[in-house]
């Protein structure tokens, strides 16, 4: 790549797309995590992107709440969360998991 100088260090990260160990440390994501760019196809990536969404905890919280009664609203304004969130939530614990199903 022509745009990438030759002192910047290599570092230990390995592209997603070619598997070379040939990646440089190139700016970072708005959460902070350090990107990186492959030197031999040019791809850049983040190696270990920040999970997003809610904490198991969080959830737990929430199904807590709504199963003693709390609107949608309260809950909202107790957890700081956003009322899609909250439905996602409820939602997910409606449905059965595929272990509590009986084969018959």
């Amino acid at each position: 790549m022509d745009h990438l100088s030759n002192d910047q260090k290599l570092s230990n990260a390995t592209c997603t797309r070619c598997t070379s160990q040939q990646c440089v440390r190139f700016g970072s994501n708005r959460g902070g995590t350090q990107r990186y760019i492959c030197k031999e196809c040019g791809r850049t990536f983040t190696p270990d992107p920040a999970r997003r969404g809610i904490s198991a905890e969080r959830a737990e919280q929430i199904k807590t709440l709504i199963a003693n009664g709390h609107p949608i609203t309260k809950v909202t304004r107790l957890l700081k969360v956003s009322p899609k969130t909250v439905y996602k939530v409820i939602r997910a614990a409606e449905q059965p998991k595929v272990s509590d199903q009986q084969e018959d």
